[in-house]
């Protein structure tokens, strides 16, 4: 499940481990609700 505080998390995972796949589901994400 998504919460608000999904990308802040997104974010600490890439500077943790350098996975960015969280971060770019967030952005699809967000993609679809706010265009």
């Amino acid at each position: 499940m998504i919460s608000r505080e999904g990308p802040a998390i997104a974010v600490s995972d890439i500077n943790s481990d350098g996975n960015n796949d969280i971060f770019l589901d967030q952005l699809h994400f967000l993609n679809q609700n706010y265009i």
